[in-house]
């Protein structure tokens, strides 16, 4: 059933940001099929590479192709670890599988990128105000992670703070717009800006 779609949400409904929710309540709908279907999440995952991979291919090559396959690429992310818990289909391998999926395919569009737009300066701006967004929301995530009494992979977890006893719940609302789904779309508006400058 698709009616109570918080049933996947990693966090309660107040710690999560309005561009996320948008990609939940996308992943609720269409992850009900998905999951019919017989697609798992590390399927999903996998499908999220392979797009996050075009969109580099796509960026270096001067196409844009990534306005559409970065949204998609984003709406795969949110929904591989939304349909592992609404369905209770993770697994160990499934979560290490995700957050490795996502550092390969963010490093390779920050690859892909420097290798179109290295000579310019501009380039270095936005660059460094999306790393910048992107290293908030690892450490929003790993609150997430706290809040759920679980580790992230190492990679992920050398970014992260511990929230201090007592502060977890104001620290996952005060940067719950610190999210992936946010960071995708700024890197969208990025490579947009970089194509008519």
């Amino acid at each position: 059933m698709i009616n109570d779609w918080t049933d996947g949400l990693p966090l309660p409904y107040q710690y999560i940001g309005i561009v996320d929710l948008y990609f939940y309540k996308l992943s609720a709908f269409f992850g009900y099929y998905i999951y019919l279907c017989g697609i798992t999440p590390n399927i999903i995952t996998f499908i999220g590479l392979v797009l996050n991979i075009f969109s580099t291919w796509s960026v270096y090559n001067g196409y844009f192709y990534y306005l559409w396959s970065i949204p998609l690429y984003l709406l795969c992310d949110t929904m591989d670890g939304y349909n592992s818990r609404r369905y209770n289909q993770g697994t160990p391998f499934g979560a290490a599988f995700d957050h490795t999926a996502d550092w390969i395919g963010g490093v390779s569009l920050i690859v892909g990128s420097w290798m179109r737009w290295k000579l310019r300066w501009e380039y270095y701006i936005l660059c460094s105000m999306v790393v910048w967004i992107e290293y908030k929301n690892i450490v929003y995530c790993g609150y997430i992670q706290q809040y759920n009494k679980k580790k992230d992979i190492k990679l992920s977890a050398f970014f992260q703070i511990d929230a201090k006893p007592g502060q977890l719940e104001n620290l996952l609302y005060r940067n719950r717009n610190y999210n992936s789904s946010t960071v995708g779309l700024l890197v969208i508006i990025a490579f947009y800006i970089m194509e008519y400058l």
